[in-house]
């Protein structure tokens, strides 16, 4: 019950976000969006789940610096467009649209490694993500 707990913060952020960000858009959404939505977050959370029952929590301060980390992993998902990848692909012409997306280059990122041109290595961006993954080491 004690690593459950680890993910209430996460679930309670996803809940927050899929309410403001796409009750409306999947509300008429038909069952494949749903779906897609649904397996989306089914998959996000399974790897979460594995990931906190592969770690100890013994003490508060793992406790919240792994739920942490989770709710930042949620954020980070949400920012890449995993999510609008299910509901992407859920669609009818989804492999025409993402062709054609890379051929306009309209915001797909093909090359690796990409932010450490767009930000200083010293940056607020660059140091908040490495703050945020300091402790899982």
């Amino acid at each position: 019950m004690k690593k459950i707990t680890v993910l209430i913060p996460a679930f309670i952020l996803a809940l927050y976000y899929f309410k403001a960000r796409y009750r409306d858009e999947y509300a008429i959404a038909g069952l494949r969006g749903k779906a897609s939505l649904a397996f989306g977050i089914l998959i996000m959370f399974t790897v979460m789940l594995v990931g906190v029952y592969r770690r100890k929590q013994d003490t508060f301060w793992q406790w919240f610096i792994q739920s942490s980390f989770l709710v930042y992993v949620f954020m980070v998902l949400t920012l890449t467009g995993y999510f609008a990848l299910f509901r992407e692909v859920a669609a009818h012409g989804w492999w025409h649209r993402v062709l054609n997306r890379i051929e306009e280059k309209e915001r797909i990122n093909l090359h690796p490694f990409m932010m450490f041109k767009q930000f200083r290595l010293m940056s607020i961006q660059v140091m908040g993500n490495f703050m945020m993954l300091l402790p899982l080491a």
